[in-house]
């Protein structure tokens, strides 16, 4: 007997710098995209849906790709598998957007990106894992996002199956 398949919900920023993200799970083989929500015309081949609310609604689990506004609690805790999130900050250091251009301002040695269960707050909730890397003296705003933005994919990579076997916490895998 093969496995159910589970519901997966995306939320996209319609920044292309995302598509290599959606190639990826539309190659998955143990989910369905169910449901996908975007504000870029280039992407609504696939299940595409009309509110956040329709996302949660079709499905077990929900992965924010850049998504531009905060979810309301009641909606975070009606998804089974919870909304996961991909910040490009480490360990959630910068809220918002931006946070590229912050850490360069900010003189910081490392940046990195963050994979964390969303709460009722902004950039904020449990850390699945989170990843540096150094900042080069020639890093620039956006060269340095497009270092977080590769990081973050490998994060989901790294992470997915414990996502969706429903493990929220390192210990849980003992």
């Amino acid at each position: 007997m093969s496995k159910a398949l589970i519901n997966c919900g995306l939320l996209v920023n319609g920044a292309d710098y995302f598509e290599p993200y959606v190639d990826w799970f539309k190659q998955q083989q143990n989910i369905n995209i169910a449901a996908f929500y975007t504000n870029n015309n280039k992407f609504n081949h696939i299940n595409s849906v009309d509110s956040l609310e329709e996302v949660v609604a079709l499905s077990d689990v929900v992965f924010s790709l850049g998504y531009w506004k905060i979810i309301p609690k009641t909606l975070i805790d009606s998804v089974k598998l919870g909304i996961i999130n991909i910040h490009h900050s480490y360990e959630l250091k910068y809220k918002g957007r931006h946070c590229a251009t912050w850490a360069i301002q900010n003189g910081d040695k490392v940046h990195g990106s963050t994979l964390h269960y969303i709460d009722e707050n902004l950039d904020e909730g449990v850390i699945i894992d989170t990843k540096a890397c150094k900042i080069n003296k020639n890093d620039t705003a956006y060269s340095l996002f497009m270092k977080t933005n590769n990081i973050g994919l490998q994060l989901i990579q790294n992470n997915f199956n414990k996502i969706l076997s429903g493990k929220r916490s390192k210990t849980e895998d003992n």
